[in-house]
């Protein structure tokens, strides 16, 4: 068995600066943790949502979901980042 169950974040972003520290942070947080959790970003264009947004209802970006469901809403810090990793 791993030690840390797999999880999966996805990133709702809009590749604006405050989504990209987000993933940033979030991949330093689980590279850190070495859990080895994925993370999927979708990018949101324009006025037209992608589909994975309007799939979650996502009203604002950064969004982060862990296995699908929403987690955090908007910037990410080092510590609120810690606290979604899955522990062993």
């Amino acid at each position: 068995l791993p030690p840390f169950p797999m999880t999966t974040f996805e990133v709702i972003s809009a590749d604006c600066p405050l989504c990209r520290a987000t993933l940033k942070t979030l991949r330093s947080a689980i590279e850190k943790r070495g859990c080895g959790c994925k993370v999927v970003e979708h990018r949101c264009n324009g006025d037209e949502c992608c589909a994975p947004a309007k799939s979650a209802d996502v009203k604002a970006v950064p969004t982060v979901l862990r296995d699908g469901k929403t987690v955090h809403v908007g910037k990410l810090t080092e510590r609120e980042a810690e606290t979604l990793l899955p522990s062993s």
